[in-house]
């Protein structure tokens, strides 16, 4: 069977072996569709061999979250559902997944325990929160958000819910992530066009 994946920027990638991740997907039986639109894809670096990823059906149904376990090439849908769940995150403990979803009007971020269970509303301010990123520790996350007309690095404990903007640029500040080690946060920004 072959198997393929589609890149949000429309490129088929052949992924038996152009994303080794999915190889053992592609030769499963458990995969119903095998072509559908991946989003992201997060690998839980503890050694647990799962992958988690948002992918739409061929057929045009929104976004939900998957996860594969990469020794077995088991896939499970852990969303599903007429909103889209993007942006998955893994816990470092692979207890639990962050993702954002629109199934309340805007996109925002959303608790899972693994292996199965109900998401958890994690946000719900009035602007659309994604692509979060879990700090190594598993305490803190960092997301973008357009809360204040432009997206900017925003982060939230865990612990005690608080939220805190970190970015105050009147540009775009996206995509941001942790060092390995926790202490620095990287992202991208137009503020230099």
């Amino acid at each position: 069977m072959n198997c393929f994946i589609e890149s949000r920027f429309g490129k088929l990638i052949n992924i038996g072996l152009a994303a080794i991740f999915f190889f053992a997907a592609c030769s499963s039986t458990t995969v119903e569709e095998p072509h559908a639109v991946a989003e992201e894809l997060e690998l839980l670096k503890n050694g647990t061999g799962t992958l988690a990823f948002a992918a739409q059906p061929e057929n045009g149904d929104a976004y939900d979250i998957f996860m594969l376990d990469l020794p077995g090439g088991d896939v499970a849908r852990l969303t599903e559902g007429p909103s889209a769940d993007i942006s998955p995150a893994l816990h470092p403990g692979g207890d639990w997944l962050i993702f954002s979803s629109d199934r309340d009007g805007t996109y925002d971020l959303y608790k899972i325990p693994l292996p199965a269970g109900d998401p958890q509303s994690l946000t719900t301010i009035a602007a659309d929160e994604t692509e979060p990123r879990v700090s190594p520790d598993g305490n803190l996350i960092v997301f973008q958000a357009d809360t204040y007309g432009d997206f900017d690095i925003m982060m939230l404990n865990l612990e005690t819910s608080a939220e805190q903007r970190l970015t105050e640029m009147d540009s775009q500040e996206t995509q941001a992530n942790w060092s390995p080690d926790g202490g620095k946060i990287a992202f991208l920004s137009d503020q230099d066009g």
